[in-house]
């Protein structure tokens, strides 16, 4: 046990040797925004991905005939199936 924790001791302390300790680098303001708008985006992703799902498996258990009508389907669609 000893033996592999100074291994891997030995292995980080040469790491920080070679590796330098500042890096000259930014993040410019249209670098943050892209950032942002990417862990946005991914966010909304996953909301709808979840929610997609969730009303399948809400429809499967409720015993409704189908799932999709209610994403599908617009309002205005909606009134004119209900007016006729």
């Amino acid at each position: 046990m000893w033996s592999a924790m100074h291994y891997g001791l030995k292995i980080l302390l040469l790491a920080l040797l070679f590796f330098p300790r500042h890096a000259y680098a930014y993040f410019d303001p249209g670098t943050g925004a892209l950032l942002v708008q990417a862990l946005v985006g991914l966010l909304a992703t996953f909301c709808l991905f979840f929610r997609r799902i969730m009303v399948g498996l809400r429809a499967f258990f409720s015993g409704t005939k189908s799932a999709d009508s209610s994403l599908s389907t617009s309002e205005p669609e909606k009134q004119d199936r209900q007016s006729s």
